[in-house]
Parts: structure tokens; C-alpha cells; sequence
């Protein structure tokens, strides 16, 4: 890593870091580049990273879904909550249509009920991603001041040699 992207790293993960830094710092727009490197191979060997290629595959995706969700909240929690809402508004028109053709709401009361329920769980869905964008603009400048810590920090402990 480079001193900058030092300084931008801040992990969260208690599994691997090595997704989260490329995704930390992919979302900072700091480079990545590839070094290349030689392994020598030992037949039979087992690996200490991957045991269990079913186990890295889950761990990765909630990982993966997980940076998605903290670096996108309005589009992850957008799409989520478009889900119940289509479906809540799409029983809520059906039940409409019939009530304005027969006068009754019966007997597609119980999906009127379930459209209210999921057009309000899709619009509250949608107010979580609002705030959780909120919240990530303000996590986005304690890593700022972090970065000036740390920056400030190390510069004067080099300056102190």
C-alpha cells in the first residue's frame, strides 16, 4: 500500500480485509495496481486462507453485499424497497379498480389490506436508504478527519526522528 492509501484505510471487517481495502479504496478513487508475484507450489499442500470454498463463497457475498449496502445505501435500499412497494401499489390499484366497478371492496379486502401494508413497508424501506445516506455522509467526514489525524500524526512523528 501506498502512504495515501494507508492513511484513506480504515477496515471493518473481521473476516478478510482484503475485499473491503479493494472496495475502500476503489470507492476513494485511489489506484489499484497489480504486482505481479511468484508462489511456489507444494502438491498436497492445503490452504490456511480458503478451507472451505463454500464457507469463502457465503462469507464473500455478505461481504460484497454488505459494501454494496454501506457504499450505496439509496440504490441497495431503493431497490429493496421498490420490491413491496410495486407489488403494494399494483394490489392497491386491482382493489381500487373493483371498488370503482362494483362499489365493494369484498371480496379483495384482505389484498387491499396487504397492498397498504406493503406500500407502507416499501416507503419505509425506501426512508431507511435516506437516512442511512445521511449517516454514511457523516461517516464520510469522520474518515476525513481521521485522514488528517493520521496524517498529522505521522508527520509529526517523522518530523520528532
Amino acid at each position: 500500500y501506498s502512504k495515501e492509501a494507508m492513511l484513506n484505510m480504515n477496515i471493518n471487517s473481521k473476516y478478510t480485509y482484503t475485499q473491503e481495502s479493494f472496495q475502500l479504496l476503489a470507492s476513494k478513487n485511489l489506484n489499484i495496481i497489480q504486482l505481479p508475484i511468484t508462489i511456489k507450489y507444494y502438491k498436497g499442500r492445503k490452504s490456511r486462507v480458503v478451507k472451505s470454498i463454500l464457507n469463502f463463497i457465503t462469507v464473500s457475498a455478505f461481504n460484497i453485499i454488505r459494501a454494496f449496502r454501506d457504499f450505496a445505501p439509496i440504490k441497495f435500499f431503493g431497490f429493496l424497497g421498490s420490491i413491496p412497494f410495486l407489488f403494494g401499489l399494483a394490489s392497491m390499484i386491482f382493489v381500487g379498480i373493483h371498488w370503482l366497478n362494483t362499489g365493494e371492496f369484498s371480496p379483495y379486502k384482505f389484498l387491499g389490506f396487504l397492498g397498504l401494508y406493503l406500500f407502507s413497508l416499501g416507503l419505509l424501506i425506501g426512508l431507511v436508504g435516506i437516512l442511512s445516506d445521511m449517516i454514511g455522509r457523516m461517516i464520510n467526514n469522520q474518515e476525513k478527519i481521521l485522514y488528517y489525524n493520521k496524517k498529522n500524526y505521522y508527520s509529526n512523528l517523522k518530523n520528532k526522528k
